[in-house]
């Protein structure tokens, strides 16, 4: 894992050169790629002093992570998906509050259209009960009373007498 790696590639290589040679530059290391290390980076160019650049730790790519937008990308696409749906959620809301909306107006419609509809079937037996009462009264006043005996004639006359009264 870390083996591949400048820094440990140049210890690697300043430890062989120990034990083949006694003899060790720190300026002048070259790689060898007859030395052991051949897969791990024939063109590495190894660090020539000793403080090389080493590999970032666990809390320093954490803390890389968490500043770099706060959040990683596969957090983003899970907030973009969620604010997606939190969006159609609130559109479908909104579709449903108009659709009720709606059926609350047909609803009241129709019952002010069945109130009307009430109204006017009471208007129209009111008025077929003033045509009767009107039909009953013309014949009361058509009857002819000479032919009748004087209860009778009293009893009409009086009816015909309270139907003049109650229309003047």
């Amino acid at each position: 894992m870390l083996k591949g790696d400048q820094k440990w590639l140049y210890h690697g290589n300043k430890e062989n050169q120990r034990k083949k040679s006694n003899v060790a530059t720190s300026a002048n290391v070259s790689h060898d790629p007859s030395s052991g290390n051949e897969g791990e980076g024939d063109n590495v160019s190894l660090c020539t002093n000793v403080e090389c650049e080493r590999p970032i730790g666990r809390k320093a790519e954490k803390a890389k992570r968490k500043t770099k937008d706060g959040l990683s990308e596969d957090a983003m696409e899970l907030m973009k998906k969620k604010t997606e749906s939190l969006e159609d959620a609130h559109i479908q809301g909104e579709e449903l509050v108009r659709l009720e909306q709606e059926r609350v107006e047909i609803e009241r419609r129709k019952l002010h259209l069945q109130e009307l509809d009430r109204e006017e079937k009471l208007e129209i037996k009111k008025r077929k009960l003033q045509l009767q009462e009107l039909d009953r009264e013309e014949r009361i006043m058509m009857i002819d009373t000479t032919m009748m005996s004087d209860l009778q004639k009293q009893y009409w006359n009086a009816r015909q007498k309270e139907i003049l009264e109650s229309k003047l």
